[in-house]
């Protein structure tokens, strides 16, 4: 006999060998379960993140719509706001620079 086939033939390698393949099978099995659950989080994920997205963009029509309708009727409120942020905007640069 050849030394490999001895070494294919000793009791403690194949023994050795076995447990291997039955550690191997099991990691793989465990493996398999995981991989599932995080595609599976990540695909809830992404919808939560769809459906977040969607709500913005719904409530940042909203609050645009909101303005243009606000601004319309009120056309002095819109100047004296933008007068204020005018007038704090100049105050913190003038801070920065002092």
């Amino acid at each position: 006999m050849s030394r490999i086939t001895d070494i294919e033939n000793d009791p403690t390698i194949r023994k050795a060998s076995g447990a291997a393949q039955e550690a191997a099978g099991a990691l793989a099995s465990k493996f398999s379960g995981t991989e599932e659950k995080l595609r599976q989080v990540a695909a809830d994920t992404a919808q939560c993140l769809a459906e977040s997205q969607q709500k913005a963009r719904d409530q940042a029509r909203k609050s645009m719509q909101y303005i243009r309708v606000t601004s319309r009727k009120n056309p002095l409120l819109v100047a004296g706001v933008a007068f204020a942020v005018g007038l704090l905007a100049a105050a913190l640069f003038r801070r920065d620079h002092d």
